[in-house]
């Protein structure tokens, strides 16, 4: 049995610990930005303008907790929320129904 050598050029080593950096801080950050938010960027800063989920806004940036995000998804797939109309068309429109 040989040992393999696995030779990194310095970028790469630099884009390995750039993304393993980032998975760390958005595993250990209680935040979703509109650029994180796995509910997109413009349903997201809706929602928080709406307030729909608890948020604020510093600079350009939305921010809300990630439980309250995943407490109004849930909400949503359960029917506990009242969708707007236009929201529903949407989703009708791509084949997503509720419940």
């Amino acid at each position: 049995m040989s040992a393999q050598v696995l030779v990194l050029t310095p970028e790469q080593v630099n884009e390995i610990a750039c993304a393993a950096a980032r998975a760390v801080r958005d595993e250990e950050h209680p935040y979703y930005t509109q650029e994180t938010s796995p509910l997109g960027k413009a349903r997201h800063c809706e929602l928080i303008r709406g307030h729909a989920i608890p948020g604020w806004k510093r600079g350009r940036t939305w921010f809300a907790r990630k439980a309250d995000v995943h407490k109004w998804i849930e909400a949503v797939e359960n029917n506990d929320v009242d969708l707007p109309a236009e929201v529903l068309e949407r989703f009708a429109a791509a084949g997503v129904r509720r419940g």
